[in-house]
C-alpha cells in the first residue's frame, strides 16, 4: 500500500497492524492524514506503528510511545568512522580477516552491490533456524530497501548508519468499534 510516495505493509489476522515498509530509514511526518488515508482504503487497519525521524528522543506526538533500543551512529566519512567511531579491536579484527584472504574495501552504490545483496539475501529461505524475511523479494525491492539504508541523509550533512534492534515506536488505534478497540480520534 502507497502513501504519499511511501510504503506501508499491513501485518496480522485478528489485530490487523500498518507500519512503513522501510521503517527506520523513512519516516512518517504528518501521522494523522496517513491515518485517514488508511482510513480510506477499503483495507481493515486497526493500528498504525512509527518511529520519530531520528535524532528526536523526546515524544513529538500525542499518541501511546513504546521506548526500545535503537543503536544509532552518525558517520560523516569512511575515515571519521574508521579512525574515531570503531576501537582497536574492530580494527584490529578487520586486519586480521585482511590476513586471512577477505577483500575489504569501500565500493560505490550501485547495481553490482545491489545484484550482490541481492543473491546473498536469495541463497536459503531460512537463516539460524528462523525464516528469512529478505528471501524472495525482488531485485528492485531490494533495491529500494537498500537505497534507504545506504543514503539516509539527515542533517548536518552526515549519514546515520543504524542497527534496527526494535524500534521506538508511537502506536496509534485505528480499527472499527467491531474488533473491541478504541477508534483513533485525530
Amino acid at each position: 500500500m502507497d502513501i504519499d510516495g511511501k510504503e506501508y505493509a499491513v501485518r496480522g489476522r485478528l489485530v490487523r497492524i500498518a507500519r512503513l515498509a522501510a521503517e527506520g530509514f523513512v519516516f512518517i511526518e504528518n501521522p494523522e492524514k496517513v491515518a485517514c488515508c488508511l482510513r480510506a482504503c477499503g483495507r481493515r487497519v486497526d493500528i498504525l506503528t512509527f518511529m520519530q525521524r531520528l535524532p528526536e528522543t523526546s515524544p513529538k506526538f500525542q499518541y501511546s510511545v513504546e521506548w526500545d533500543n535503537l543503536a544509532v551512529l552518525p558517520v560523516s566519512t569512511y575515515e571519521d568512522w574508521w579512525n574515531r567511531k570503531i576501537d582497536g579491536k574492530t580494527r584490529n579484527m578487520v586486519r586480521r580477516a585482511e590476513k586471512k584472504g577477505v577483500l575489504i574495501r569501500e565500493v560505490p552504490y550501485d547495481d553490482a552491490l545491489v545484484r550482490a545483496l541481492w543473491n546473498i539475501y536469495n541463497e536459503t529461505p531460512v537463516r539460524q533456524g528462523r525464516p528469512f524475511p529478505h528471501y524472495g523479494k525482488s531485485l528492485e525491492n531490494v533495491r529500494n530497501m537498500t537505497a534507504m539504508l545506504m543514503v539516509a541523509p539527515t542533517t548536518r550533512d552526515s549519514f546515520w548508519s543504524s542497527t534496527r534492534l526494535s524500534p521506538w515506536s508511537c502506536v496509534s488505534i485505528a480499527s472499527p468499534p467491531s474488533v473491541g478497540s478504541v477508534p483513533m480520534a485525530l
